[in-house]
């Protein structure tokens, strides 16, 4: 498939068809690679992802699909949309103006969404000065806010724009302060009060993360350490990928027994996207490495050794 602009995001349902973000566009395939519709986000060409690698997530069921953008621009607006799989806007909701305001969604079971944002989102009611996260109903409701300066400590956080669910339906979310190394993993509650804190390792910021269905998760810092967690944040590996944060890097564990990492630029392969495979239990590197210039490193990894890269 070709498309107007750079493809930003990729997402597969359980159904197999496949769902493409570029430039303005979301764009649905079947499994034979047809165009089955595209959909025009927002009726203006400066509309970006606002998630680290511009996050479409679908629910579940297949059903619902949420995405996350932002206007390029001074005071652009951060949205959430939230879309039916045939195209089909249901509600977009606005987390505040600002153009360096970023934000990325997670779906759970019930259709809700969890989104998490940066310092600069600004959303009506929360500090303003330090990030939040917000459960939405099917409606665009908020049905829970956590604010990292009201919910944490006194000084909030600078950013907690990294978010996936746990295999019991809890959010995952990092969390950094500009300038500190002892940057966080968080698990809060479906409710969204905090369980626990743990420091990351490596003095870095995290970039991805990633969960499995043992209740496991994953983190990737921008300077291409890989870290594994069990449910209590325990770290049980930490160990270096090799690749770096020239473009961004995206990893996915594919609910089997490999982490997929992928990632614009290694020190020897400046400007194209590189994907490695890495072993859950230990950390140690799998058979699968590729390298291909003019990608990005949207990712999406679908039962054993299948990985699907946009």
């Amino acid at each position: 498939a070709t498309f107007g602009s750079r493809a930003e995001a990729i997402v597969m349902g359980d159904d197999r068809n496949v769902y493409v973000y570029y430039g303005s566009v979301l764009r649905k395939y079947d499994p034979c690679g047809n165009v089955v519709w595209s959909s025009n986000v927002i009726n203006q060409s400066a509309v970006y992802p606002a998630g680290p690698v511009g996050h479409v997530k679908i629910c579940n069921d297949g059903e619902t699909l949420y995405l996350t953008t932002q206007d390029h621009g001074p005071y652009g607006q951060t949205r959430v949309h939230k879309y039916d799989t045939d195209g089909n806007l249901d509600w977009s909701v606005s987390l505040g103006s600002w153009s360096f305001g970023q934000a990325s969604v997670y779906p759970n079971a019930a259709n809700e969404a969890y989104a998490a944002t940066n310092s600069h989102t600004r959303w009506p009611g929360a500090s303003g000065v330090s990030a939040s996260v917000f459960h939405f109903d099917t409606s665009g409701n908020i049905l829970h806010t956590f604010d990292t300066e009201t919910d944490v400590d006194a000084t909030g956080w600078s950013t907690t724009q990294y978010i996936e669910l746990d295999s019991s339906g809890n959010p995952m979310v990092c969390a950094y302060r500009f300038g500190e190394s002892g940057n966080q993993l968080w698990k809060l509650t479906t409710d969204l009060a905090k369980t626990w804190g743990t420091t990351l390792g490596n003095g870095d910021y995290a970039t991805a993360i990633t969960c499995d269905d043992a209740g496991n998760v994953y983190v990737a810092s921008q300077n291409g350490y890989l870290q594994k967690f069990n449910g209590s944040g325990s770290s049980q590996w930490d160990i270096s990928t090799g690749l770096r944060h020239v473009g961004g890097i995206d990893i996915e564990h594919d609910k089997t027994e490999f982490v997929w990492v992928a990632s614009q630029g290694t020190h020897l392969l400046e400007g194209a996207t590189c994907l490695k495979t890495f072993n859950d239990s230990d950390g140690s590197a799998a058979a699968i490495t590729w390298n291909r210039r003019d990608t990005t490193q949207s990712l999406q990894a679908i039962g054993a050794r299948c990985g699907w890269i946009a």
